[in-house]
């Protein structure tokens, strides 16, 4: 989330003050360990929440699309998994009439 937040604020004209001691804090490298003892630099719940999210901006960015949606699938450890979905919709845009397969006449794909 914070990640997040701080690349929508610079984007939108954001700006730190000059000061040197700041800069030297800022880009100072920050970590700490998790359970098994190895050094984690962000957090997996940061991750998550921010990723798909900063994945998503730049496939709009690139690509214009009216509509799209990314799905993120992560699977942890002991069968446990996440699932986050994000989605941009362009202003304006409704989805395309529902179609209804089912209400087609059945096809085979074999001739006779």
């Amino acid at each position: 989330a914070m990640y997040g937040a701080i690349r929508a604020w610079l984007k939108n004209g954001g700006a730190l003050p000059p000061d040197p001691v700041l800069k030297t804090a800022m880009l100072s490298i920050r970590y700490g360990f998790n359970k098994q003892d190895q050094i984690q630099l962000v957090s997996k719940e940061d991750l998550m929440e921010d990723n798909p999210n900063l994945i998503l901006d730049d496939l709009v960015r690139a690509v214009k699309p009216r509509f799209m949606r990314l799905t993120a699938k992560y699977y942890v450890r002991g069968g446990i998994f996440t699932n986050v979905i994000a989605e941009h919709r362009k202003k304006g845009w409704k989805p395309p009439q529902k179609i209804d397969l089912l209400s087609f006449e059945g096809q085979s794909n074999i001739r006779n």
